[in-house]
């Protein structure tokens, strides 16, 4: 299937706290895997770090002190076909949660139906996670919570 994986409007999950080193996905990037339910990799990429470049329309927009952080990249050809992905720190709310979301285009993502529904790891320490600052988020509820068809894979 060519087109899209989006995943709604954000998953959360919760990561070691306090944060040793603070979230800085302009400084180090993230890596994201998306793998359906038997274990198929969908994407397997690493979201490089760098802000915002108006001339090549690629990189992290980040307001500072607001933890939060929203790569883009709007290039023709996006690593893994990531064109969004969106970080909220909400650990202000439960100690270590993080809320993200992902959402790749121009890219191919064969997906079954029946292999349904799909799994993220977001590493928030690249490329090893090492220091604990990854976490996987199901997109919760069956297989039905997520949808395919010829031109995207969407799981709310």
């Amino acid at each position: 299937m060519s087109g899209r994986v989006r995943r709604g409007s954000g998953d959360r999950l919760v990561v070691t706290h306090p944060f040793a080193p603070p979230l800085d996905p302009p400084a180090v990037g993230v890596g994201v895997v998306v793998a359906d339910a038997i274990g198929h990799r969908l994407v397997d990429v690493a979201v490089p770090g760098g802000l915002w470049d108006p001339a090549t329309r690629t990189g992290w927009k980040a307001p500072p002190g607001r933890g939060r952080w929203r790569y883009v990249n709007r290039s023709a050809a996006p690593p893994g076909g990531i064109t969004d992905v969106t970080i909220k720190d909400l650990s202000a709310r439960r100690a270590g949660l993080v809320q993200f979301g992902v959402t790749g285009r121009r890219s191919a993502y064969a997906v079954d139906p029946a292999t349904l529904p799909l799994t993220a790891l977001l590493v928030l320490d690249p490329p090893t996670a090492e220091t604990g600052q990854c976490g996987r988020a199901s997109f919760a509820g069956p297989a039905s919570a997520c949808s395919a068809s010829p031109r995207a894979v969407r799981c709310d």
